[in-house]
């Protein structure tokens, strides 16, 4: 099973530049319409496919590690869930076994929490 997300975006190519933020809208391909959920996204907004039958979360992070750290403002995430689960393609996350993903979502927080800092410290 792959762990390959497949990546397209549906603003211009230098969309940060007219809105100011990074922001990534990681989306599972086997969400109802999601083409049209996508289409929805704000202006500057790149979406990300996920691939349903591969580890959502591995692919996130794998995606975003090849991203500079610090360059994403934000992270929109459109799955399924229930009352304190994520589904994230093959992968289920809870409070029973989120700390053995604490290394994959680390790295997927690692490029928000930095760009926080930052915009923090140019506030100071």
């Amino acid at each position: 099973m792959t762990n390959t997300a497949t990546h397209s975006t549906l603003a211009s190519p230098n969309a940060a530049t007219l809105t100011g933020r990074t922001e990534i809208a990681f989306v599972l391909d086997n969400v109802a319409d999601w083409q049209t959920l996508a289409a929805g996204m704000p202006a500057g907004v790149e979406v990300v496919v996920l691939d349903s039958r591969g580890d959502g979360l591995a692919q996130m992070a794998d995606w975003l590690a090849k991203k500079a750290p610090g360059s994403v403002d934000a992270i929109h995430l459109l799955g399924h869930g229930s009352a304190g689960a994520l589904y994230l393609g093959s992968t289920l996350l809870d409070g029973n076994n989120l700390a053995q993903y604490t290394s994959q979502l680390g790295q997927i927080g690692q490029g928000c929490f930095t760009a926080v800092k930052s915009a923090q410290a140019k506030r100071e």
